[in-house]
Parts: structure tokens; sequence; C-alpha cells
């Protein structure tokens, strides 16, 4: 079986990997894509939105949230001195593509968030490197 590909994300990455702030990821069509987030500091509200978080798809105070397709899940990683969000999309579709959001704070608007594109693709895609993947592509 084939695993879903896993992107990850850090602030300071981020904010220099494209002029405005965004990382560009692919998935496949009917597949999962796993983002993980990464922040510096911890808090305890998780969230998981689609365009600037004008629709929110989770957001919890638990270490652990699913609703349909969409699920997050909240860990700390104490050796790289981190805490984590990782974010999954089930079940891919093509107008799934689009810009998201991953963010960790007390409030929706206290939060810090990472920004990223999704490119939902029909077919496969060549696998640049066997490591977990940073950036595929950039727009």
């Amino acid at each position: 079986s084939r695993t879903s590909p896993t992107y990850s994300l850090k602030p300071h990455d981020t904010a220099t990997s494209m002029l405005d702030g965004r990382f560009g990821v692919l998935g496949v069509k009917r597949r999962s894509i796993n983002i993980v987030c990464r922040f510096y500091s911890s808090s305890s509200t998780k969230f998981f939105c689609r365009n600037d978080c004008r629709q929110i798809l989770l957001r919890t105070t638990g270490d652990e949230a699913e609703s349909g397709r969409y699920s997050i899940r909240y860990y700390q990683e104490p050796i790289i001195r981190s805490f984590t969000v990782k974010t999954t999309i089930s079940k891919l579709k093509l107008n799934d593509s689009g810009l998201y959001s991953c963010g960790l704070g007390e409030s929706w608007t206290s939060a810090s968030f990472l920004k990223f594109n999704i490119l939902v693709t029909a077919g496969e895609f060549q696998r640049v490197s066997t490591k977990t993947q940073k950036i595929i592509f950039k727009w």
C-alpha cells in the first residue's frame, strides 16, 4: 500500500519560501495528504482552516479532532523543542485545491498561523526525495 505524502512546515520556512510566505504542496485525488506544522511555543487551541480562515475546518482544545475528511493531531517534540499540529485531508477531491492554514493559539485572533497552498492532481506525481518532502513546487 502507498503512503500518503507528508509535508513539514516551520515558521522560518514559510516566511522565506515564497514572496507571499506560503508553501505549495501536491496531493493526489482520492488519496490523503498530511501537513505537519511546527510551532515554537505551545497553546491550548489548535486550528485547521481554509481561505485565510474564512472557513474553519477544525478547532479543538484537545490533542486530536476529526470532522468528515479532516483531522488534526497535536503533539510535542521535545528533542527539537517544537509543538506540532499535524493536519490531514483524506480522500482528496480536485476542488480541495486552495489555500489552507494551520494554527496554534489561545483564540483565533491571537493564534500563530502557517499558510500553505494545496494543488490536487488527478494522477500520481514523481517523488523528488525519499525523505519527508518540504517543498515540491512553488507558484
